[in-house]
């Protein structure tokens, strides 16, 4: 199932899936960006973000591109160990949208 990214983080979490893939969805409104700015941090707020890939599921030659509408994204965090993190995606506003996610 894929998710929803927030304006500003609740007390909720999305939980992964047993493989540690988050999937969500972001809509591109704009054709301003070519490539999904994104973040993922640990609960200390380190930027973790290259132990992360990020495939787009609509461009699997083009993983982390960003087109105008909807967009399906597998975030593989594999390689992180069990615990909460933050992903943080900018859109063409700089505007930052936020998950949290348990692994």
């Amino acid at each position: 199932a894929y998710t929803k990214l927030l304006t500003r983080l609740d007390g909720g979490y999305f939980q992964s899936s047993p493989d540690r893939k988050v999937y969500f969805r972001f809509t591109g409104e704009y054709s301003g960006l070519d490539k999904l700015p994104y973040k993922v941090y640990n609960i200390s707020r380190e930027d973790i973000s290259a132990q992360c890939t990020l495939k787009n599921i609509y461009s699997p030659l083009q993983p982390e591109s960003l087109k105008p509408g909807d967009n399906a994204y597998e975030l593989d965090c594999s390689a992180l160990p069990k615990g909460y993190y933050n992903l943080e995606v900018k859109n063409e506003k700089n505007e930052v949208l936020y998950l949290r996610f348990k692994l």
